[in-house]
């Protein structure tokens, strides 16, 4: 007499394969991407922030980004990145833009958010060796050329500073 193997009468179709054996191809087909959330974080006089990374040799300034980790909102990740990295304490708000980043290995998506400060002191640390806030005509040299975003980001921070004037509600 034969004896009975799960395995075999599993892969000739006669069982249906345990629960993590249904999910798992669809998970080593699905696409992956590494998710970035950047932030344009706004003071009470406009100005922008924006941190020196100590790891960034031709352009060491930039707005604060990372990367999400699993399980995260997008929202948390941004703000854990920014009180980890300085000390700074940042109201998340809406999604205002959102692109393919190019110069990376594998795909990337990057998520940017219009933000505003809520406090904190400056820590530097490894990563972030300064930090400061700068009107947009003020920017530091060695940033990326963002000027468009953050133009874009400071009309939109406007229209909903007027909005919360008015007592009209956010989109």
């Amino acid at each position: 007499m034969r004896r009975f193997h799960p395995l075999r009468a599993w892969t000739l179709g006669a069982l249906s394969p345990p629960g993590w054996g249904r999910r798992a191809p669809r998970r080593l087909d699905a696409a992956r991407f590494l998710v970035g959330v950047q932030g344009v974080v706004f003071d009470e006089a406009e100005r922008v922030l924006v941190l020196q990374h100590t790891y960034r040799r031709r352009q060491p300034w930039d707005i604060p980004a990372g990367f999400v980790g699993d399980r995260e909102s997008l929202e948390a990740a941004l703000a854990r990145e920014l009180e980890e990295e300085t000390g700074l304490v940042i109201r998340v708000g809406e999604v205002f833009h959102v692109y393919d980043t190019g110069d990376r290995p594998g795909p990337m998506i990057d998520l940017c958010f219009l933000c505003s400060y809520q406090g904190g002191t400056f820590r530097p640390n490894a990563e972030i060796a300064a930090m400061r806030f700068c009107a947009l005509d003020d920017l530091p040299p060695g940033m990326p050329d963002r000027r468009s975003l953050l133009t874009r980001a400071l009309v939109l921070h406007r229209q909903r500073a007027d909005e919360r004037d008015r007592g009209t509600p956010a989109r």
